[in-house]
Parts: C-alpha cells; structure tokens; sequence
C-alpha cells in the first residue's frame, strides 16, 4: 500500500494548502502587500469581537476597508463568534443570542466572499455527564447544518478550544461527514495545554 501523505490529500480534496495571516484593518495595505509577498489569505480576527460588530459604522467600515484591496478573497477565513457563545445551551436567551452571533459571523463572511468561517467547541470539559455531552453532539450538528443551508457558499470548520481530548470533536465531525462543507481545525496550541497525546489528537481527527 502507497504511504498515506495528508499534503496531498488535503490538496486533492480542497486544493493547495494555503498560508493564512491575521491582518489588522488599521494597516489593511501593508498586510495585502504581505499576503501578495507570501502567496496568503486572510483570517479575519475583528468580528468575533462583539463591540466591533455591535458598532453598525465601525463594523462597516472594516467590511468597507477589507473589500476596497486589489487582492483575491476566495481563499479567505473569518474567524466567528467564540466569546461566550454556547450554541446548545438549555437556556434559551443565552442559545438564541449565540446563534444570533454565529449568523451575524456568517453574513460578514458571505459578504467578504470568504471560504469559510471557524467557530469553537467551546462545551464545559470537565462537564463529563453523558448527557450533557450527547446532547452537544446533536445540537451541535443540528445548528451547524442549519448553516450550511443558510449559507451555501461557505464552508464551516470546528476548532478545538479547551478541549482536553478530541472525543467530542471527533463526534461531531462523524455526526457531520455526509456535509463537504463541514469540517474541523485543528489548533496545535491549544492542544498544548492537555496531557492528551499529540500523536493521539491527530490519529482521532485524521
């Protein structure tokens, strides 16, 4: 059998890996002029912040000052709302309003043209209850396909947060396999802040 190679699976699957830089919209030029240099996307950081999404202006003009640059979005992420957001929350003012987030994520990227938008786990990890953690799987997955259809043109990918092992994740990504728009990013440091074996995070989300 050929050695399995993840480069060229990924690239067979979404295409050329590409670098990704946060940039700064105060310094928007410089950091195009950098992404050019580099052959990078962009992962825009400023919307999961919610005073700059509140702010109807300030939120504009970001939008604004990112679409204004002679340079190609396609490839570009967004990182979403993460900040208190619990999508499967059993209360439903905190449920309703962390989705209303995740939308608000979604329009921003459908508007920048980007190619997907991350979101969090963010689920209580030393909660072990199996059926606190269930029912994260199921609401989890039934919200994020709510999105996939809403927002045909972007793709979703879950991030590890303080997760101190990839059980759930990895649950939620089978529960989600049939959806191609649907996927999982892996943040190495904060993988890093477990005892849980790196060699075993990427085995399970492989």
């Amino acid at each position: 059998m050929d050695r399995f190679d993840l480069d060229d699976y990924i690239s067979a699957q979404y295409g050329t890996p590409k670098l990704h830089i946060i940039p700064n919209y105060k310094e928007a030029q410089k950091w195009c002029d950098l992404a050019k240099e580099l052959d990078a996307a962009f992962e825009y950081n400023e919307f999961f912040i919610p005073s700059n999404v509140d702010n109807e202006e300030l939120c504009r003009k970001i939008i604004d000052t990112y679409k204004s640059l002679d340079r190609d979005r396609s490839m570009d992420t967004l990182h979403g709302a993460f900040l208190d957001i619990v999508v499967n929350s059993t209360d439903e003012f905190v449920r309703n309003n962390s989705r209303m987030r995740c939308r608000q994520s979604m329009k921003i990227a459908e508007e920048l043209g980007c190619r997907a938008v991350i979101f969090h786990t963010n689920y209580i990890t030393g909660f072990k209850s199996y059926s606190y953690r269930e029912k994260w799987v199921i609401d989890n997955a039934e919200f994020y396909r709510e999105l996939l259809d809403e927002f045909p043109n972007q793709c979703i990918f879950i991030e590890n947060m303080f997760d101190d092992s990839p059980e759930l994740l990895k649950k939620l990504a089978v529960e989600m396999r049939a959806e191609e728009r649907f996927g999982v990013c892996f943040d190495i440091a904060h993988a890093f802040l477990w005892d849980f074996p790196l060699e075993a995070w990427i085995e399970e989300l492989g």
